[in-house]
């Protein structure tokens, strides 16, 4: 997953924002996405896309990982969308990997309140 993420062009300090159900798929992107020096942006399936749009249009991550369905839901926005399962399907190899700085967000949570 960090292979695949760096390949696209994540570096340390990028944020992505990953709109998936809960599963071990998730738990090995959100680690990819620590190991390419990122912050992730959890977003839940179930959320309206009009709140989706408000997120990324706010967050403006370098990629969104999600499903189908929501990559569909999102069309006319101008972001990075990627289907998740992706991640999972390339071969890139990472040569060096991107350690966080203590200083650096781990991630940014977008509560309703």
């Amino acid at each position: 997953v960090a292979g695949y993420l760096k390949a696209r062009g994540v570096v340390r300090g990028d944020y992505v924002a990953v709109c998936m159900q809960r599963s071990v798929e998730r738990v090995a992107i959100l680690c990819g996405i620590s190991l390419a020096g990122a912050a992730y942006i959890p977003i839940e399936v179930s959320t309206p896309v009009a709140r989706i749009r408000d997120i990324l249009g706010e967050a403006k991550p370098t990629l969104l990982l999600a499903e189908e369905g929501v990559l569909q839901s999102l069309s006319g926005l101008s972001i990075n969308g990627v289907p998740y399962a992706k991640t999972f399907a390339g071969s890139e190899v990472v040569k060096s990997l991107t350690y966080s700085e203590g200083s650096d967000p781990a991630y940014i949570i977008y509560t309703s309140g």
